[in-house]
């Protein structure tokens, strides 16, 4: 929160938060936070400068902020290098899409949904948006809004 508070005040424009500025720095901040001393955990972010209204900025912020929080505390458990890639982009149809992949140990799909999870559906109903796990190598969502 205090991180989208500063990326506003920074700007002319209070009612618009530019994204990707706001999730390299998230990213930053989180990996500095939660990565273990003999780890290596990178965040890559394919996305274009792209700018939600504060409605939408917010949430989406605190979206990211619990996904990326989930890989770091729980994907690279024994690994000493992780990779975290995120994109956002507006897709053909003018819908925001946003996509997250870690190349951790996975979801246990046998564990029911812990506070973070059910924090991000949530927070996905409250942008009207959809929130799908993708089964793969690691672990693969998207919300798309």
């Amino acid at each position: 929160m205090a991180l989208i508070h500063k990326s506003l005040y920074q700007r002319e424009n209070l009612a618009d938060l530019e994204m990707k500025s706001y999730i390299s720095q998230l990213s930053s901040s989180l990996v500095d936070a939660y990565q273990g001393d003999e780890q290596n955990i990178s965040v890559q972010i394919q996305m274009e400068e792209l700018e939600l209204n504060v409605e939408k900025a917010i949430p989406v912020g605190l979206i990211i902020n619990e996904l990326i929080t989930n890989s770091l505390k729980y994907a690279f458990e024994n690994k000493k290098v992780g990779l975290i890639h995120i994109s956002f982009y507006k897709n053909e149809s003018g819908q925001f899409k946003i996509q997250l992949k870690d190349d951790g140990i996975g979801k246990n799909v046998s564990i029911s949904d812990g506070f973070g999870t059910q924090l991000v559906k949530l927070l996905t109903r409250q942008i009207e948006g959809t929130f799908t796990e993708i089964p793969s190598v690691g672990y693969s969502c998207e919300i798309v809004f």
